[in-house]
Parts: structure tokens; C-alpha cells; sequence
């Protein structure tokens, strides 16, 4: 596939990877050590925390154009409801529940993390491509800025990098959606479900940060 055709979760990814090399040229070389994942996974949280404030602030622009109705009642009644191409909510902590993953092994919980972003982000290009706003458009690019982060911390820590998620990962009948109510409640659910994932990503981040400060 062309670069340029590529989805935005994929084509960040040589800028990215140009940036992670010259600065590790001017920085110590990763070593495995505690003070490079406090720093990392700092640094994550804190540009999943810039994108969680601006997907807030969308958030309730959304429900307005379905919903007559206050955000907060809506989350209640409906925050079961998602599509089942979607991550749970609670992907993560679901995982380290049942070990699958540990919660002190972070090479473990970066593939997954990466992997369910670029899920969410599948889903939020349609709500880009419908909403055609300059705010999802900001939103689009703190997104990517994440991903540049996960994806430079999966370099430096010389991890197999997980396969790209395509767009085939939306079922037909979601994407071809044409119908306005319809289409609005979809991306309602998309971004609910974009939401949550991020503040479960962020749980098992700080998580991870408690466990290694108190060592």
C-alpha cells in the first residue's frame, strides 16, 4: 500500500522513527533500567492525559447531537453498550486479572497497548471522516503522538512490533453506515469506547509506576 493511503495509526510511523534515532544520538543508549520506564511511561501518560482532555471536550458535542439528554445519564444506561470489534474497557486489567499479562512486565503490556490503540483508532477515523471538524483533527494528531511514544518505547526496548491493525478490522455494516441517527450513535459508541480505553491504559501505566518507585 502507498505511504499516503496507509491509515494515520500507520503512516506516523517513519517520522517517528527518524526522531527516536537522532535523539537516541544525543542520549544515553536504552539500558533496561528503571529510570527509562519511569521516564517512558511518563511521558506516555502525560500525552494520553493532553489527548483525554480534548476528547472530553468533544465527548459531550457528540451525545448533544444524539441525545437530548446530560452526558452523565447517558454513560449510565448505555455504559455497557459497545461493538464487539472494539477492546473491552477493561481490556488490560481484565488480562493482568486472569494472567495473561503481569502487571510488573511492562515489554508485555506495550504490544497489547499499542496493538488496542490502533483498534480505537480505526474507529475514530470514521467519526473524522463523518464529523469532518478541525477538532478531531487535533484530536487525530494527539493520537498519533501517542502511538510515537509507544512506538519509540517498542524500539528502544527491541520488542517485536506487533502487526498493523487494517481497517478491515470494521465490520462492513459499521463502516457503511449511511443512515444519520444511526451513524451518530455509532460514533457515540466508537468514542466512549476511545475514551475508556485510554483511562484503562492510564490505570495500568500508573499502576506499573507505583510498583517500581516503591522498590
Amino acid at each position: 500500500m502507498d505511504a499516503r493511503n496507509e491509515p494515520f495509526w500507520v503512516n506516523f510511523r517513519m517520522d517517528c522513527f527518524t526522531s527516536t534515532f537522532q535523539d537516541l544520538e544525543q542520549t544515553e543508549k536504552f539500558d533496561n533500567s528503571k529510570a527509562y520506564y519511569l521516564k517512558t511511561l511518563k511521558n506516555i501518560i502525560n500525552h494520553i492525559n493532553k489527548l483525554l482532555q480534548k476528547a472530553y471536550q468533544l465527548e459531550e458535542n457528540l451525545i448533544n447531537a444524539v441525545f437530548d439528554m446530560d452526558t452523565a445519564v447517558i454513560n449510565k444506561f448505555l455504559r455497557d453498550y459497545q461493538y464487539g470489534w472494539l477492546p473491552n474497557k477493561d481490556f488490560l486489567l481484565s488480562k493482568i486479572d486472569n494472567g495473561e499479562l503481569k502487571e510488573n512486565k511492562i515489554e508485555e503490556i506495550l504490544p497489547v497497548v499499542y496493538t488496542n490503540l490502533q483498534t480505537v483508532s480505526a474507529g475514530l477515523e470514521l467519526i473524522i471522516e463523518y464529523e469532518k471538524h478541525e477538532e478531531f483533527e487535533t484530536l487525530k494528531s494527539y493520537l498519533r503522538a501517542v502511538l510515537c511514544e509507544i512506538y519509540t518505547a517498542l524500539m528502544d526496548c527491541q520488542l517485536t512490533l506487533p502487526e498493523n491493525v487494517t481497517r478491515s478490522i470494521v465490520p462492513p455494516e459499521i463502516r457503511g453506515m449511511i443512515k444519520i441517527p444511526e451513524t451518530k450513535f455509532r460514533n457515540w459508541i466508537i468514542f466512549k469506547n476511545f475514551i475508556d480505553t485510554l483511562n484503562c491504559i492510564t490505570d495500568v501505566f500508573l499502576r506499573f509506576l507505583s510498583n517500581i518507585s516503591d522498590e
